[in-house]
């Protein structure tokens, strides 16, 4: 009867233990961010392909307006991601417009992006590309 019990406890324990590591690792998935939601991969203007950001998951960015590149790291909160660090370079080409020189904020929703200034004021909109997740 001694040798049931032990066994029994034995089981419980064993359970116990798989229920903990169960929770654990599920609480795990919940912080990653659904594909959709990830700001990461390349994000283009609809009407100009050649104006671009592209977000890695080290929290750089780069990006294009067709005439100057830029890079820098990003920071996230909830939907919005502040550009942080930026430099660019400052050639001078005609017909080329430089809004993406002022972006400041960036608002994700969906498969969209938001470019604001630093006044918080939008100054374009940019669609996930096929690089983006």
């Amino acid at each position: 009867m001694a040798h049931a019990s032990l066994w029994g406890m034995r089981a419980l324990g064993t359970l116990m233990v798989a229920g903990i590591i169960i929770l654990g690792a599920s609480g795990c998935a919940q912080q990653q961010e659904p594909a959709n939601e990830s700001i990461v991969g390349q994000w283009i203007q609809k009407t100009d392909t050649t104006t671009m950001l592209d977000f890695a998951a080290d929290k750089s960015f780069t990006g294009n307006d067709g005439c100057n590149s830029l890079l820098g790291t990003w920071n996230k909160s909830d939907h919005v991601i502040t550009l942080e660090n930026t430099a660019m370079t400052l050639m001078a080409c005609q017909g080329v417009d430089t809004w993406l020189s002022m972006a400041h904020t960036v608002e994700m929703t969906g498969d969209t992006l938001k470019i604001n200034n630093a006044q918080g004021q939008e100054i374009g909109v940019l669609n996930r590309g096929e690089g983006a997740k």
